[in-house]
């Protein structure tokens, strides 16, 4: 069940009737009136975002990604970025989509954590483990969109990401 909590007053208001997602959803203010909200299907075990409104009602079918069963919404700059945890390690990774939804595109191959936009939105910072990679050698990294190229902040330099 998704609900909203009001500081304020304390009372907790159900937003997903008649719709109540299950208990892999989370949600993301994608601006002022709308919610992403991202769960996994149980028929298909695919990534399905949702748009809503931000006081409640249905949910309207915004974007999938087959074959990933969990992922992140990150709506903090020009686009939507979701990490993905996939079936086949090589879709796990980082994907953008516009703001008003469409078709997915992976930009990053690996395992990535909590992405953000730079200031000027051209680039992401985010936690990445290449595949193959021990988890203790998650490091800070920055990417560019357009040049489909990263590199750690600290260290060697940019290297070729798929």
């Amino acid at each position: 069940m998704l609900s909203r909590y009001d500081l304020a007053t304390g009372n907790t208001t159900d937003l997903t009737a008649p719709a109540p997602l299950r208990a892999s959803g989370c949600a993301v203010f994608l601006n002022s009136t709308t919610l992403l909200v991202a769960e996994t299907n149980p028929t298909t075990h695919d990534l399905q975002l949702y748009a809503m409104a931000a006081g409640g009602g249905a949910l309207r079918p915004y974007a999938a990604i087959a074959g990933c069963s969990t992922g992140t919404p990150s709506v903090d700059g020009p686009k939507v970025l979701v990490t993905t945890a996939c079936d086949d390690a090589y879709r796990d990774g980082l994907w953008q989509l516009s703001n008003d939804g469409g078709m997915p595109q992976q930009i990053f191959t690996g395992h990535i954590a909590a992405p953000a936009w730079t200031a000027d939105g051209t680039d992401v910072l985010f936690g990445y483990q290449p595949l193959g990679q021990p988890t203790a050698n998650i490091v800070l990294w920055a990417g560019s969109i357009t040049g489909r190229t990263a590199r750690p902040l600290a260290g060697l330099g940019a290297a070729p990401v798929s």
